[in-house]
């Protein structure tokens, strides 16, 4: 009886620490999934406007008015913005700032360890808040 109280005193923190590195591993999925989209939306599109990133339950909606353009990328159970912030998409605003350029997207897993995952127009996927002044030289 001893030896199985060891035995799962041993094995539960790390089932755990297995389950918060899935959850990290997916949120850092969806923001690379949801960054690439909306490259893909700077670069073959003809507009240059600021896209909205929009959470509701399990859904991220990217959205931008004037085009007409909308995209919706399910995100894993627990992603949500990053935190303190109200849109999953900012952007870098400044003298000769393009939108195209400037944008980071942030989302974070509370489930997890509760880190922020990033993907910006010019560093593409990172765990550390991108600069962005050199989208606005």
């Amino acid at each position: 009886m001893i030896i199985i109280g060891i035995l799962a005193a041993i094995a539960i923190p790390v089932f755990l620490s297995q389950r918060q590195k899935a959850r990290d591993t997916a949120t850092k999925a969806d923001v690379s999934n949801a960054g690439k989209e909306l490259a893909t939306f700077y670069v073959d599109g003809s507009s240059s406007a600021v896209v909205t990133g929009t959470i509701s339950g399990t859904t991220l909606t990217l959205g931008e008015t004037a085009s007409g353009y909308s995209s919706k990328i399910k995100l894993s159970p627990g992603t949500t913005y990053a935190p303190s912030a109200t849109d999953a998409v900012t952007y870098q605003t400044g003298t000769n700032c393009v939108a195209a350029t400037a944008w980071v997207l942030a989302l974070s897993n509370s489930n997890g360890s509760n880190k922020t995952y990033y993907f910006s127009a010019q560093a593409g996927l990172n765990t550390t808040a991108p600069v962005l002044t050199a989208a606005c030289n």
